[in-house]
């Protein structure tokens, strides 16, 4: 994926880190800017992606210490993505396929606005406007937090109060 692909699906801002720098680094920047993940580069090319996740489990595989760790070593690896504004048939098969990776284990990073696809693939959601993370969860969290079934509606409630009127 190109960096123009990833602009247009993430906003204006976008936090990389090499696959050869420093993990510890990485979540300086993940801590400073407050998200979740950083998108790993390497010669202008998206190569993967490094979560919170994959950090923690570092962490505790290594007893607390990240020492030299290098973000490629715990990467997610080819993360799947695919683009938007594909047919009904066409993403019919993209969401069959994002199925049977997550069936597998496979971590799914899924970057959308329609809350049907997310209601049908996601097992954690992250609610995210200009750039920042307001509010992440597990569907029913999500519902149980904010009163309604309606996961759109559950987004505008969260998204509204930062939400920057067209002018």
């Amino acid at each position: 994926m190109l960096v123009s692909e990833i602009l247009r699906i993430k906003g204006n801002a976008l936090f990389t880190a090499p696959p050869n720098g420093s993990v510890l680094e990485a979540v300086k920047v993940m801590a400073q800017h407050d998200i979740g993940s950083l998108v790993v580069m390497d010669h202008g090319r998206m190569v993967g992606m490094l979560t919170f996740a994959e950090v923690l489990e570092a962490l505790a595989k290594r007893n607390g210490a990240l020492g030299d760790l290098k973000v490629g070593d715990i990467l997610v690896n080819d993360p799947l993505t695919a683009t938007t504004g594909l047919d009904v048939m066409a993403s019919r098969t993209i969401v069959t396929f994002i199925r049977e990776c997550r069936d597998r284990g496979k971590t799914v990073i899924f970057s959308t606005h329609v809350m049907s696809e997310v209601e049908k693939l996601c097992d954690m959601v992250g609610i995210i406007q200009d750039g920042k993370l307001l509010d992440e969860g597990t569907l029913p969290h999500l519902r149980e937090k904010y009163g309604d079934a309606d996961l759109e509606e559950i987004f505008v409630k969260i998204v509204g109060p930062y939400h920057k009127a067209e002018a």
